[in-house]
């Protein structure tokens, strides 16, 4: 298994080389939609967690994860597929949130800052050594944020579709 996690990682790294090394123009974002681009690092986050997924996925874990499926998909291509929806997410939130112009609270934002703390002391390590750095993973959590206002936005009780009660469940 940690042959295999360096794999990854490997992989992971000559992407993220690969997208600094392929145009002269700004590398600092991997996509863009519009206005709204999606860093590297952020990018990577999402590459590293989907690998994680597809780990704790695979049918076995006696077996290289590689060499097997989940469903009917390769793993290799579970995780690049898994990555890029992630990132198509991140880019649909953050152009939601811009347009209905939304914003966070200071406490939704200290909120994340705090989970941030929490959680990058158990993962800084695996995230640095692979190109996501705290300000990326904060990124995504505040992604996350926005797309719970986003959904309060549209389904709260004072939304533009707002839900029964019996239905939010």
């Amino acid at each position: 298994m940690k042959k295999t996690i360096l794999k990854v990682f490997a992989a992971i790294l000559i992407v993220a080389n690969l997208f600094a090394l392929t145009s002269c123009a700004n590398t600092s974002w991997v996509a863009k939609a519009g206005d709204e681009t999606v860093p590297a690092g952020v990018y990577l986050n999402y590459l590293i967690d989907a690998y994680y997924t597809a780990a704790y996925s695979v049918p076995s874990q006696q077996i290289d994860m590689f060499k097997q499926k989940i469903g009917d998909v390769e793993v290799e291509d579970y995780i690049k597929n898994t990555a890029l929806d992630s990132t198509k997410r991140y880019l649909a939130i953050n152009k939601l949130f811009n347009e209905y112009k939304l914003s966070l609270t200071d406490e939704e934002i200290k909120k994340v800052e705090n989970e941030v703390e929490s959680l990058w002391n158990q993962v800084a390590t695996i995230y640095e050594n692979n190109g996501c750095g705290k300000e990326s993973f904060t990124k995504v959590l505040l992604s996350e944020e926005k797309f719970k206002k986003i959904f309060e936005y549209y389904y709260s009780k004072d939304g533009k579709e707002p839900l029964a009660e019996k239905d939010k469940k």
